[in-house]
């Protein structure tokens, strides 16, 4: 991780990665594109009693946002998850397949964490869009989905 990345006007930051970084309204995207991305959605409008239901409404707030790529995001398919706590936080980790597309659909690998900081559902995604899904981009991004999750807090 080579920066941190502060959700605005909230006390939630990250460490994130040297990727490029554009944002979509309310979830900062570092891709390498056509390859892989770390999401980060903070879904600021909503509400979230538990990390599961963070993941709720963050992944629903992340959709919209990620219609650029690979025509979209159609769903999501967890096939492996937990609740955990983790630097004082209570954490849903979660791993599974993205699907995406229009026509030529299929899906990726999807690794990520949600909880509740400052008030706010927010979301950690980390997917392989390269329709290869290579052994060692899957575990590039489960990588880095891993050491972001090991540095959310809410003091810089």
């Amino acid at each position: 991780m080579t920066r941190t990345y502060k959700v605005p006007l909230r006390n939630i930051y990250v460490d994130v990665p040297n990727y490029q970084e554009i944002e979509e309204a309310y979830t900062e995207l570092f891709i390498i594109h056509d390859s892989r991305y770390v999401s980060f959605t903070s879904a600021r409008l909503s509400k979230a009693n538990s990390s599961k239901e963070a993941h709720k409404v963050a992944f629903e707030e992340m959709i919209p946002n990620m219609q650029d790529y690979e025509g979209g995001i159609n769903g999501i398919n967890i096939t492996k998850d937990e609740e955990t706590t983790i630097n004082g936080i209570d954490m849903y980790l979660f791993e599974g397949t993205i699907n995406y597309g229009t026509d030529t659909k299929f899906d990726g690998y999807a690794k990520g964490c949600a909880f509740v900081l400052d008030g706010i559902p927010c979301e950690i995604v980390g997917s392989v869009i390269d329709k290869s899904q290579s052994q060692a981009l899957i575990d590039e991004i489960s990588n880095i989905v891993d050491e972001m999750t090991q540095t959310v807090r809410s003091e810089k």
